[in-house]
Formats: C-alpha cells, structure tokens, sequence
C-alpha cells in the first residue's frame, strides 16, 4: 500500500478550507475520495464516491432571520453545500504531497485509494 508522507489527517484538517456555500446553506457532512498514487507518488484520477452531505441541525431548514425554507429552497440548498463540499475534498486531494508509492512484486505500483474527509459545522 501507498504511504503518506506523515500525517494524513493532519495534513487534511490543516488543508481545509470549509466552502462558504456549505457555511451560508448551514450543510455539513462527509465525502469519500478515491484517488490513484501512482508509481511516482503523485495523486492522479481523483473522484468522489460518496457524498452524505446534510443541513445542519438545528437550523435545519431556517434562515438566519428564523423563517422557514420551503421544501424547495431547502433541495437547493443542498445541493449548493454538496457540490461546495464535493468540490473542496477533490481540491485537498489533488493538492497532496507525493506518497511513497505502493509496490507489487518489489516494484512501485500504481494503487486506489480512498480517503473519507468530514466537513463538519461547529
């Protein structure tokens, strides 16, 4: 298997930057990544998998102002957060650091991997 150089949850938390789409539509959730480490260590190929993106409680569906979102605006704001989160996991991944490649037989190996990143709101 590839290694990381140090700390991978390190390295994400210190990378991430949490979408201000995701903080204005009060979304939160999870993304798993699936990437190739390459023979030469780089990150190449990278895509989400999975994305179990929610509105955050308990402002779920309300504004600032306390007015509730219709069923509507609530969908679209979802949506906005997801691709917001989508769009920031795939950013920290493809801006990794070269691994140590994995290898097979001795030799370096291309290798999938999957990484899930936490978006959470405080």
């Amino acid at each position: 298997m590839p290694k990381f150089p140090g700390n991978i949850n390190v390295y994400l938390a210190q990378n991430m930057q949490y979408p201000k789409a995701a903080i204005a539509n009060n979304v939160q959730g999870r993304v798993i990544v699936r990437f190739v480490v390459n023979t030469d260590g780089h990150v190449s190929d990278a895509s989400v998998v999975n994305c179990s993106a929610r509105i955050a409680a308990p402002a779920a569906g309300k504004e600032k102002s306390g007015k509730k979102l219709s069923k509507n605006e609530q969908q679209k704001a979802l949506a906005e957060g997801k691709a917001a989160l989508e769009g920031e996991a795939l950013r920290i991944v493809n801006s990794m650091p070269a691994w140590t490649p994995g290898t097979n037989n001795g030799k370096p190996a291309s290798v999938w991997y999957y990484v899930p990143i936490t978006f959470a709101m405080n």
